[in-house]
């Protein structure tokens, strides 16, 4: 995703489906739009000051709680693609993502229709392949080091140089969470 200003995102569509250096689709005519404060539509998203310059041009939250949504919904607000995974469910597999999405815009959490729509729903066994296109992986499931842990073992394999992984523990010792995870993790 480029940074563009909201003169230039009111422009008009660009030709045909952009996508980042990863593949991943960007935002484009028929994508997330919003309308600025003249209700003129918007069809491109601005991202925040500075992410452009942060090398995160996708993120992966698992965990679609509170806390995890939350989380995704402040990446797609700075204009930063999401992807937001949970366990899968019976029936729709990715519907406790879906679930996550829906209590944010709820709650107010996203800026708009635009960057709702640049969270991905999805679940840790269908979609855990996800993670190599990310820059940023957080983890925010259950409060329980066994659990984390077990993620973490899925998510190592799978990171692209140079990602990070983050924790939104509250408790649990960082030490404790990556032992023997080696130092690139």
């Amino acid at each position: 995703m480029r940074e563009v200003s909201r003169a230039q995102g009111a422009a008009g569509p660009s030709p045909g489906p952009e996508t980042d250096d990863r593949g991943g689709a960007l935002p484009g005519p028929d994508g997330p739009a919003g309308h600025d404060e003249k209700g003129t539509k918007m069809t491109e998203l601005t991202q925040a000051w500075g992410v452009t310059t942060s090398g995160c041009r996708r993120a992966v939250v698992i965990g679609a709680g509170s806390m995890g949504a939350g989380i995704a919904a402040q990446f797609a607000n700075a204009g930063v693609p999401v992807d937001l995974l949970d366990i899968p469910a019976e029936g729709n597999r990715n519907a406790r993502a879906e679930a996550g999405i829906a209590a944010q815009l709820k709650a107010g959490g996203f800026a708009g229709p635009g960057p709702a729509a640049l969270v991905r729903p999805g679940n840790v066994e269908d979609d855990i392949g996800r993670i190599a296109e990310a820059d940023w992986i957080i983890e925010a499931v259950i409060e329980n080091l066994e659990v984390k842990r077990a993620l973490f073992a899925k998510v190592a394999p799978l990171l692209a140089p140079g990602a990070v992984v983050s924790s939104n523990t509250s408790t649990i010792l960082r030490e404790l969470l990556t032992e023997g995870f080696g130092a690139e993790f």
